[in-house]
């Protein structure tokens, strides 16, 4: 096998952590051309609803339009809407949104499909990086136990 054939596993696919995930926010209507994005860092993200990081307060209830990005999985205008808004620290705030799967241009398969495959490949690192993590804790615990007989 040439060296060009032969590569290692982790090459094969592509691992992703929630950063990886861009997000642009905006506001429904005229007030999303008026007000700026405000630079977002996703947190935590599953096919329904998402969390990020901003330095500005949302409040519970406030409509918002979101573009998301991960690799070659590109959603525009989604609509979400705020579920909650907590300060972590100094001008930081962590924003958690649930996506309007009533409004009718949400409910297309291909929306829901996208939005499932991005969960995926964000839980597939999450997966991954906590399974080395505890190997790198317990590295007593991965070695495989003989019962041997006398």
């Amino acid at each position: 096998m040439s060296d060009d054939q032969h590569q290692p596993e982790h090459s094969q696919y592509q691992r992703y952590l929630p950063a990886d995930l861009r997000i642009t926010v905006a506001w429904p209507g005229l007030s999303g051309c008026l007000k700026p994005d405000p630079g977002v860092i996703c947190q935590d993200f599953n096919g329904t609803a998402l969390q990020f990081g901003s330095a500005r307060a949302f409040n519970v209830g406030e409509k918002l339009i979101l573009d998301i990005d991960l690799a070659d999985i590109q959603l525009s205008e989604l609509t979400a809407t705020v579920t909650s808004c907590h300060r972590v620290s100094e001008g930081q705030w962590s924003t958690a949104v649930n996506f309007c799967f009533t409004n009718k241009l949400m409910q297309t398969p291909s929306i829901r499909c996208n939005l499932l495959q991005i969960a995926d490949r964000l839980r597939s690192m999450t997966d991954s990086s906590t399974h080395i993590t505890e190997r790198l804790q317990h590295p007593q615990s991965t070695k495989p136990r003989y019962n041997r007989r006398r």
